[in-house]
């Protein structure tokens, strides 16, 4: 049996790992139900309708990333800005459970996206992925959303913001929580220098 002395401890087994159905979002809860219902709802396009007689109006829902009408059965509400698992990198971390699940259910994060489109995008940030049209206000609501919760920007999603916005966005640069041997919300406004 090896003792805790020379046992090499990874610092990646002490943090805490996401767990999305357990910290950030219940998927089969009714909180979660209400929210992609009001989604819908906000995001959906009226087609004209049948006759001027009618009055059932028929809705479509338009992928915000592609610009394309999404088929029926293939929509899904996705993190548009901000996918959970980048703002638990970005500082997330440190949350209690609450601010998390708030954060999950935010309005302004949440948008209908393409089921195609919501896989593609996951839980990239900026810097790895970027929609087909509007970059420039994909780029704002990013900026919004990360400044509104105080989360930070790795150097290549700043770098990515900068280049679209066309000048430096109002976030705190500091690295991944997985890429850092501190936590980066007493530490993100030292400088760091990057692990060997």
């Amino acid at each position: 049996m090896t003792s805790l002395l020379t046992k090499k401890i990874n610092f990646f087994d002490v943090k805490e790992h996401f767990n999305r159905e357990k910290n950030w979002l219940k998927q089969k809860g009714e909180k979660w139900k209400n929210t992609k219902r009001q989604v819908y709802k906000r995001d959906r396009k009226i087609k004209a309708p049948i006759s001027p007689y009618s009055r059932k109006a028929e809705y479509y829902q338009v992928d915000q990333a592609t610009k394309t009408v999404i088929p029926k059965g293939k929509t899904s509400v996705g993190h548009i800005y901000v996918p959970l698992k980048e703002a638990h990198s970005s500082g997330g971390i440190n949350w209690p459970t609450a601010k998390k699940n708030a954060f999950a259910h935010f309005q302004r994060n949440l948008g209908v996206q393409s089921q195609d489109t919501n896989y593609e995008q996951g839980k990239k940030n900026f810097g790895q992925w970027q929609p087909t049209y509007d970059k420039k206000q994909h780029a704002l609501g990013v900026e919004a959303v990360k400044k509104e919760w105080n989360l930070t920007s790795d150097p290549a999603e700043f770098k990515a913001l900068s280049k679209v916005l066309g000048r430096k966005p109002k976030l705190k640069v500091a690295p991944k929580v997985e890429n850092t041997m501190v936590c980066m919300q007493c530490h993100a406004n030292r400088p760091y220098k990057k692990k060997p």
